[in-house]
């Protein structure tokens, strides 16, 4: 049986997926007795990822690389193309943790989506914290996701899932995987496990306060999905006003501050573990 799919999505990143995939080879060695499936897309990349992907071509089981409509697009492709009875994602920058990814993988049996904590890194790796935080546990996590959204990097969904729902990215340029971990919060269930299985990378997509467009648009995307997933109707006119003003505050932070400082102050007001 296949046990697990990971995709990996790049364009033009080639040090970083050479990270990505030394740290997912060092994982696929630790837990041999699973078997684990590796599918990069890449974008068309026109740096050296080419060379990255021949060099590390006996770990890859499936190699997309053409020109596409974005993140979400490339991370649908590796969703069609994988077989596994689940599937993560850790794109190009980011890593896996070895013993952490077993743990998970002795763990995952049921047909739900499951959840570990990720080792949140700050882009210059000055700051480094855990989500979620200590305060979160096997008691308390069923509660704590129905008003926060986990990481992407550490969840694991299952097939049923993954081959019948896709990342929304015509209407969510921004947040789509956030509406994706809730639809699968809400479709399989979603379960904690208390390991650490990987490295989240910022300053990506949805970390990016540089303009004041993206944190409006981040703003508004967050807004709704929280209003439809996590907060409910009844507060709906405040939610989006509590969102917009935060997502706001951010981008004036790393404007007049700089984005390592935005990047310091959330790991500040994070629980180190």
């Amino acid at each position: 049986m296949l046990k697990l799919s990971i995709v990996t999505v790049c364009y033009n990143d080639a040090d970083g997926l050479y990270y990505t995939l030394k740290s997912i080879s060092n994982a696929v060695q630790i837990v041999s007795g699973h078997q684990i499936e590796l599918i990069v897309i890449d974008g068309g990349s026109k740096d050296g990822t080419c060379d990255v992907l021949d060099e590390w071509e006996s770990l890859i089981d499936i190699v997309v690389s053409e020109p596409d409509d974005g993140l979400y697009d490339a991370m649908n492709k590796g969703l069609s193309l994988a077989h596994g009875e689940h599937l993560m994602f850790v794109n190009a920058g980011d890593g896996l943790l070895l013993e952490g990814l077993s743990d998970v993988l002795k763990s995952i049996k049921s047909n739900i989506t499951y959840c570990s904590r990720v080792s949140v890194i700050s882009e210059l790796r000055e700051n480094k914290w855990v989500f979620p935080n200590a305060s979160v546990n096997f008691e308390n996590f069923s509660n704590w996701s129905l008003t926060h959204a986990v990481n992407l990097q550490g969840c694991f969904f299952p097939k049923a899932f993954y081959q019948s729902f896709k990342l929304d990215q015509r209407n969510f340029s921004i947040s789509a995987d956030m509406k994706f971990i809730a639809q699968a919060r809400d479709t399989t269930g979603l379960q904690f496990i208390d390991v650490i299985s990987g490295e989240f990378f910022l300053g990506g997509v949805s970390n990016n306060y540089a303009k004041f467009s993206h944190a409006l648009n981040h703003s508004y995307e967050a807004s709704t999905i929280n209003c439809d997933y996590y907060r409910g109707n009844r507060l709906r006119v405040f939610i989006k006003i509590h969102t917009t003003l935060k997502f706001l505050m951010k981008f004036f932070v790393a404007r007049s501050f700089g984005v390592q400082c935005l990047r310091k102050l959330s790991g500040f007001y994070n629980v180190k573990r």
